[in-house]
């Protein structure tokens, strides 16, 4: 959220639901280190449907994401409402984490700035 801003709307109950704004780019990359690991995990009480999810944001990052890698990406709201519980569930499982040279991959893609992300933030 720091480096691409959020979008956020009421949720009806006096709170609101804010996601980040990342790009296709972003949400590529995001994808390209979790979804190997969910792949491989038997699927346990509660993973069955979690895997269900994933599996539908990683047809939409294929579908949306490769055409606009410097465009907000058009299912973020569902991504970001699928990747939370899917760590958790991950963690439940001792699922092994991406190698240190995966995360400093994925962390470097959100510091990196574009034209668009920055009038995203600004404009």
């Amino acid at each position: 959220m720091d480096s691409r801003g959020y979008l956020e709307i009421p949720d009806g109950y006096d709170d609101v639901i804010r996601w980040p704004r990342t790009l296709g780019r972003d949400v590529t990359a995001i994808a390209a280190v979790f979804d190997p690991i969910v792949r491989v995990q038997p699927l346990r009480f509660g993973g069955r449907g979690l895997a269900r999810r994933w599996r539908v944001c990683v047809d939409d990052v294929a579908v949306y994401a490769a055409d606009a890698p410097d465009s907000e990406y058009f299912e973020n709201r569902t991504l970001w409402r699928t990747l939370p519980a899917l760590c958790v569930y991950l963690h439940s499982q001792a699922a092994p984490l991406p190698s240190a040279h995966d995360w400093r991959a994925l962390l470097a893609q959100f510091t990196a700035t574009s034209d668009v992300a920055r009038k995203m933030n600004h404009g």
